[in-house]
């Protein structure tokens, strides 16, 4: 077979997967509990963060279809990482503690977005300051209700927990490099590998080989599965039947995909 032919059955295959990859999003919702409600820490930080992520799970897939766009999927990598990271120190520890640890996360997020409206306003892009404020309010109301104490949760504390991660689960001691390099990349940073010289002598991008688009749809993977699976034990969803388990079922037919490990050891290179 020439690399030509290699490369032809490659995309063809890849496409295939990269469909499969975005129905995992729709298996996840359909395991979700309904008539969550945003008291319900910490299910409803749940709910919050997954809206956001859900969609960029689906850009991260989408963009890794063509070459010349799948750079852009190592960026929001990042994004999903950081959510499995929240997802894991809410989830992970005392269950009584859960609700806590979730408004933790939210009295940071709410800080963030009181500074950032601020901001706007002085920049005269919008007055959200009296919404923001509202909203730091309830969260303060929340963590009273429920007795919470300790500090707020903020980026700085992101490291530590991606460090917890890797030691708690084998096999994934990529993903903190995984999270350096895609912050890299969202800082438009670390694309050197990604240039190569042209035809005429002048440098420009080369499309990603095979293998490291295949590299990227499996972490991408790795990486929703396990937001996934936290969001479910977080929300109390039994994974063992239902639709918590066909949930479970996809992300193992994906991740122990043979197509993918090939294309990620070089095999279409």
């Amino acid at each position: 077979m020439t690399a030509s032919d290699r490369l032809e059955q490659f995309e063809q295959e890849f496409r295939l997967r990269l469909a499969d990859a975005g129905m995992l999003a729709t298996r996840l919702g359909d395991a979700l509990p309904e008539g969550v409600q945003g008291k319900d820490v910490p299910t409803s930080t749940v709910f919050r963060l997954l809206h956001a992520t859900e969609s960029l799970y689906h850009s991260a897939v989408l963009v890794l279809s063509e070459p010349e766009t799948s750079l852009g999927a190592l960026a929001l990598l990042r994004s999903l990482i950081e959510t499995w990271v929240h997802l894991h120190f809410i989830g992970y520890g005392d269950p009584e503690g859960a609700a806590c640890r979730a408004l933790r996360l939210e009295r940071g997020w709410a800080e963030e977005v009181v500074g950032l409206a601020h901001a706007a306003k002085k920049s005269k892009l919008g007055d959200s300051v009296a919404q923001a404020e509202r909203r730091r309010q309830d969260i303060q109301a929340l963590w009273d209700q429920n007795g919470c104490r300790g500090k707020i949760r903020s980026y700085r504390d992101i490291t530590s927990t991606i460090r917890a991660i890797e030691e708690a689960f084998p096999g994934l001691d990529w993903l903190y490099t995984a999270w350096k390099s895609a912050s890299l990349m969202t800082h438009v940073g670390g694309w050197d590998w990604a240039i190569t010289a042209q035809v005429d002598g002048r440098l420009g991008p080369a499309g990603p080989a095979p293998s490291h688009r295949a590299t990227r749809l499996n972490h991408i993977e790795v990486v929703w599965a396990n937001i996934g699976y936290t969001s479910l034990y977080i929300a109390g969803v039994d994974q063992s039947v239902g639709a918590g388990l066909h949930f479970h079922e996809a992300c193992q037919r994906a991740l122990d995909d043979p197509f993918v490990s090939g294309a990620c050891a070089g095999e279409y290179d």
